[in-house]
């Protein structure tokens, strides 16, 4: 829809969608030395016609609605509403480097910390770094996440390249409109959920009502010998999201070799990576709890529909996984029966998931887990050494897993909220699941009952 604002400027209003509401919340619990969601990519330019540059990106961003949308809320709703372009909301950041790189990280990351302004905006910055001394430039950009996943990026990246290609070459006009702006498909995906989606959500209220997947926290401290303090338990009764987001991170990655061999596994049962790391999930819930059954959350890019293509745009959702681990199955047909829950839950995705939020779902999954390919990855890949433990991380979930493929590894990074978890219980957590991905990958065909 659309609305006259107090400046006679006439604005556009779309509902938000249910990953950026989460996204939205989550950003007004940052503490205010936190940093925001967000993405980046840095180019270094040789040379550069400035004008140009600035033409090419202005073009873009007028483009795509969504590079100049910001989150107002109206009385419990959160709604998307697009800005008019302006130079001094949107344009270019020039700064120069003298040799002394400091002021210049330090301005970074104060406009950084401004795109935690979702109500305001603006949630893009860019930044022209101008090399006095040796000559060219480094453009800089970030982007809060609840506007673009990294396809949406991507797609910003090339637009950007060949606007600045075809204005450098003389080249009059701009690129077309694109046929469906990111908040139009929102709202007609959302009437779809909400006249198509009743077969998904009566599937899962039926699956789920019975909560024999919830995890049981007493159960896991008192299996792995570690006593939860009287705050913990507390929080583990609620059925709902927790408002405490105070956590940590645990960093550790798999060594070549088992991860060769996890490649292996893949391959030869026609799965995927992902699949063979969930069966890992899975059997670990069976040893910690004695419970056959678990649901996992998977952040997943929502992208089949064909409009989505050249749309920036987030479209991430969570899936819901819900897994046996059969003590009479092998570990190999536990991965094919996670890739095949891959396949049907993609057909189930709900974006009304909130009506399941009553079952307790945020808060008595085993996980939720992102898994980042190589073809997904950003910027220069770290290597890791040794294990690396994060202090003062906002954790919205319990326990959240981040599956980075590298080239020799996978690094898996715990989040965890310290109103459910402790360090020495995480740490004995992972020590057991790496145990379980040796036995998975060693012998695949033996049964899951060999590991309880």
């Amino acid at each position: 829809m659309t609305a006259v604002s107090s400046y006679g400027i006439t604005e556009k209003i779309y509902a938000s969608s249910l990953h950026q509401v989460e996204d939205w919340h989550g950003n007004y619990r940052l503490t205010q030395n936190q940093v925001p969601s967000h993405l980046k990519f840095e180019i270094a330019l040789p040379g550069l016609d400035i004008p140009v540059l600035e033409q090419a990106y202005r073009q873009i961003i007028e483009r795509h609605e969504i590079l100049r949308t910001c989150f107002p809320k109206q009385g419990q709703n959160i709604l998307q509403k697009v800005l008019d372009y302006t130079p001094l909301l949107f344009g270019i950041i020039h700064l120069d480097y003298l040799g002394d790189a400091s002021p210049l990280i330090k301005r970074c990351q104060r406009e950084i910390r401004r795109l935690k302004d979702l109500r305001n905006g603006p949630l893009v910055k860019a930044i022209l770094i101008r090399k006095v001394a040796e000559g060219g430039f480094l453009f800089l950009f970030f982007i809060h996440h609840i506007l673009t996943d990294l396809q949406g990026l991507d797609i910003f990246k090339t637009e950007l390249y060949r606007a600045y290609e075809r204005l450098k070459c003389g080249m009059p006009g701009r690129p077309d409109s694109p046929p469906l702006q990111f908040g139009q498909y929102i709202r007609s995906r959302n009437a779809y959920y909400e006249s198509g989606q009743k077969n998904g959500l009566d599937f899962w209220m039926t699956k789920l009502r019975d909560r024999s997947w919830h995890v049981d926290y007493d159960r896991i401290y008192a299996n792995i010998g570690i006593s939860p303090g009287a705050e913990n338990r507390s929080c583990w009764k609620n059925k709902y999201l927790f408002n405490h987001s105070k956590g940590e991170a645990y960093t550790v990655f798999t060594s070549p070799g088992l991860t060769s061999r996890i490649y292996k596994l893949s391959s030869a049962t026609c799965t995927n990576i992902f699949s063979v790391l969930t069966a890992a999930f899975c059997i670990l819930h069976r040893v910690l709890q004695d419970n056959a059954r678990s649901l996992i959350g998977v952040i997943y890019t929502n992208r089949q529909d064909k409009r989505t293509e050249g749309m920036i745009g987030n479209f991430l959702s969570t899936l819901l996984l819900y897994l046996e681990a059969d003590v009479d199955r092998t570990f190999r047909m536990t991965v094919i029966d996670c890739y095949a829950q891959l396949l049907s839950s993609a057909d189930k995705l709900l974006s009304n998931a909130e009506k399941l939020l009553p079952l307790g779902i945020k808060s008595h999954c085993l996980l939720t887990i992102n898994f980042l390919n190589k073809e997904m990855l950003q910027g220069e890949v770290r290597t890791l050494k040794e294990a690396v433990r994060e202090y003062h991380v906002q954790a919205t979930s319990p326990l959240y897993c981040v599956a980075t493929e590298h080239p020799d590894s996978i690094v898996l990074r715990w989040e965890y909220n310290l109103h459910f978890y402790s360090f020495p219980l995480i740490e004995e957590m992972v020590r057991l699941y790496f145990s379980i991905l040796d036995r998975i990958t060693l012998t695949p065909d033996s049964p899951v009952s060999t590991i309880l």
